[in-house]
């Protein structure tokens, strides 16, 4: 598979244009389609069991459903963002979604290492933050791979544009 197909990596401005201008392909929107309606299912049930419950939740558990229902639709809005955009994704896409990751994964961390602490369970916080930690630390990494991408395209835009003008 060459790299415009991939949009994973940018070897020249003419490959960044066709990629930028360039439609997702059906494949990837199927994908997307299918990964934002499994996620809104997903929020749809946990909102349903946090409403129907028939006794109040200890305020913990509040806090965990809302986060977890906050999170859930934030997914689904960078995922319909991407689907109704049409394109492929860019720098902009790949920011909006590590940002999102990083929050996804730095709430879930706090809370769930919070909650173990709160209930003086010492092996399961450490246990949480020895596993949440790389994941989080996964986050940062694509978060910053995005800015990275966007910089570059950015650095080859002006290079272009400074080539044509010398041109003229």
């Amino acid at each position: 598979m060459n790299s415009v197909d991939s949009c994973d990596h940018v070897p020249n401005m003419d490959a960044a244009l066709r990629i930028v201008t360039g439609e997702l392909s059906t494949k990837k929107r199927w994908l997307y389609r299918a990964l934002a309606l499994v996620i809104f299912v997903w929020v749809m049930a946990l909102s349903s069991m946090w409403l129907t419950e028939p006794t109040g939740l200890p305020a913990s558990t509040n806090v965990a459903f809302a986060a977890m229902l906050v999170l859930g639709f934030g997914w689904v809005g960078v995922l319909l963002w991407i689907l109704t955009r049409r394109s492929c994704p860019t720098a902009i896409d790949r920011i909006a979604t590590g940002w999102m990751a990083t929050l996804a994964c730095s709430v879930s961390l706090v809370l769930s290492v919070a909650i173990a602490a709160i209930r003086n369970n010492s092996w399961a916080a450490l246990t949480l933050a020895v596993t949440g930690l790389p994941i989080l630390l996964a986050a940062l990494l694509l978060l910053s791979s995005g800015y990275t991408l966007r910089r570059s395209l950015l650095e080859r835009l002006k290079a272009s544009n400074m080539a044509e003008s010398e041109k003229v």
